[in-house]
């Protein structure tokens, strides 16, 4: 039985997942150094004489609400927020996917109760672990089957996120 898919949604989501976070570190990075820019442009300091290191520590609120309408009118931070949100749609539907064959692996028995516990973030983390450790070799061919039918369509791009 081909097990290609398995490895391939694996990798895909790992990849995924670190792409997105890459992207969350350069969108930090980026609003920390356009922050650093206004606040030199205009000479402002917090109360206490500090230079303010990150946005949340603008202590007043008009020069806050300033700098968040600039750097959300900014063409390089709405590509990176574009870029974020599009990952981070592909992760949920690779990361729906990965549960639904992470119960589809589990005994009969136990599948109900795993739909329920994969509702709660600790479960359905174990449940994602648990796809990405199992060894395909071992699945059962009719379990085989079933997890590549929930998997083939988002790998192989006939299912789109939304």
């Amino acid at each position: 039985m081909d097990t290609r898919a398995i490895k391939g949604i694996r990798k895909n989501y790992v990849a995924d997942n670190t792409l997105l976070e890459s992207l969350k570190i350069d969108m930090h990075s980026y609003t920390n150094s356009f922050l650093s820019v206004f606040l030199t442009e205009i000479h402002y300091f917090n109360p206490d004489g500090k230079f303010p290191k990150e946005a949340y520590m603008i202590e007043d609120d008009s020069v806050f609400n300033e700098f968040c309408s600039l750097i959300e009118q900014n063409e390089k931070y709405q590509e990176l927020q574009n870029m974020i949100n599009t990952t981070a749609n592909e992760c949920k539907v690779m990361e729906e996917q990965i549960v639904a064959a992470s119960i589809a692996i589990a005994p009969v028995s136990i599948q109900n109760t795993l739909k329920q516990g994969s509702k709660t973030l600790k479960y359905r983390n174990k449940l994602i672990d648990l796809f990405m450790r199992a060894d395909e070799t071992t699945f059962p061919k009719e379990v085989l089957l079933k997890v590549n039918q929930i998997i083939a369509p988002i790998l192989y791009g006939k299912f789109q996120a939304n």
